[in-house]
């Protein structure tokens, strides 16, 4: 229990508890929901932490807490696959994980999550639609996971009951085509959804598109309509602001961040873009994560290669403009994540097996490193705050 839980616990059993208002605060100090929440204020921030497991030293997802020095700890861990995405749900305890296996369709896995008792666990496990499922999201509802195979072109539904397990219940549409870079480009690699309201956004890096779905539970996926993005960008990780009509996307192949806007009803055009790697930099890098604050001011992005976190400032109209760029202290930022307070900002550096905590400036959105490199989680690529 908290000191401040003690304190007001003591206080209230000195008073008499005949009054139904004492009575009613008394429960609630008591409370096991109370005791819960005094843990997890003791323990600070909670992350679920994917990872890639195939030829690698790590074991599956793991939950971690973040203590105030920045330092990343391990509280506990579940075997399982390249947990290379993952999800929280918003009302249980309960998370969704990728499995992007390097052989076969790979998998979706369902994880319980018990923060108080150090516990993550696989609750089911079905094989995949498709080839290399790399991303995953929630429907609006939460009546289904909406999967992205970027291996085989494939998007997929896949049903929820009322207590976040999978169905059975299952939809796909397959993406075809290409665009201009034939190496990486030659065919459809669905790289990201993102759900906003009825609409389903699916990037698409080797078609240089976004594909906007509505989702019918008789007939399927029903496209609406298709954003192109300038040739050879390669559209991988896809955010909306909330103060703007504009949406952001970050593109691999060309280490650039699209500026888009979003009309009424949805439909999304390519505005202008600007390179995510800073004034002179010539290095070859693509981009891995792109991430609006909370605040909206200002907007994130990682660099594989230059290996670092960029960010802009945020105009009054949505544009983008410069601001700086630090190193991620690590190899391949493939991943990073704002905790929801917006105060701290954590990158998981895949190749050199480490995580890294920010603290991030509330007045000018600047990343400042906290000198502490947590080194207990070989190969992240998923930062997801629980």
């Amino acid at each position: 229990m908290s000191n401040a839980a003690s304190r007001a616990l003591r206080s209230l059993e000195r008073m008499p508890r005949s009054h139904e208002y004492y009575d009613f605060l008394y429960r609630a100090v008591t409370s096991p929901a109370a005791q819960c929440a005094s843990t997890l204020m003791s323990i600070g921030p909670q992350l679920l932490i994917g990872t890639y497991t195939s030829g690698r030293a790590a074991i599956g997802a793991y939950l971690c807490a973040l203590n105030d020095g920045g330092q990343v700890q391990v509280r506990g861990v579940c075997a399982i696959d390249d947990p290379s995405f993952l999800i929280r749900h918003p009302n249980l305890p309960v998370a969704y994980a990728v499995n992007e296996s390097p052989q076969g369709h790979g998998g979706v896995s369902v994880l319980g999550i018990d923060v108080p008792n150090r516990r993550i666990e696989v609750l089911q496990r079905v094989e995949a639609g498709g080839e290399a499922p790399c991303h995953v999201a929630l429907a609006d509802d939460a009546s289904g996971l909406i999967v992205a195979h970027y291996g085989c072109g494939t998007v997929q539904w896949l049903g929820l009951n009322a207590s976040g397990r999978l169905t059975g219940e299952s939809r796909d549409i397959r993406h075809k085509g290409a665009s201009a870079r034939r190496r990486r480009q030659a065919s459809a690699h669905p790289h990201c959804v993102v759900v906003r309201g009825d609409h389903v956004y699916v990037t698409d890096l080797g078609m240089d598109c976004i594909v906007r779905y509505a989702i019918d539970a008789r007939h399927g996926f029903i496209e609406r309509d298709r954003t192109l993005i300038h040739p050879g960008a390669g559209p991988r990780h896809l955010c909306f602001a909330k103060k703007h009509a504009v949406a952001y996307v970050g593109n691999e192949l060309d280490n650039s961040v699209s500026t888009l806007s979003v009309a009424d009803d949805g439909t999304l055009t390519e505005r202008e873009w600007c390179s995510s790697l800073p004034p002179g930099c010539a290095e070859r890098s693509a981009i891995g994560e792109v991430t609006l604050h909370p605040n909206g001011r200002w907007l994130y992005a990682s660099n594989r290669g230059f290996d670092s976190i960029v960010w802009f400032n945020v105009g009054a109209d949505g544009a983008l403009s410069f601001a700086d760029v630090v190193s991620s202290q690590g190899q391949h930022p493939r991943h990073f994540s704002i905790a929801p307070d917006g105060r701290q900002l954590v990158v998981a550096n895949r190749d050199s097996n480490n995580l890294v905590s920010y603290k991030i400036d509330q007045r000018s959105g600047a990343l400042l490193a906290l000198g502490v490199v947590s080194t207990d989680v070989p190969a992240p690529v998923c930062v997801c705050w629980v």
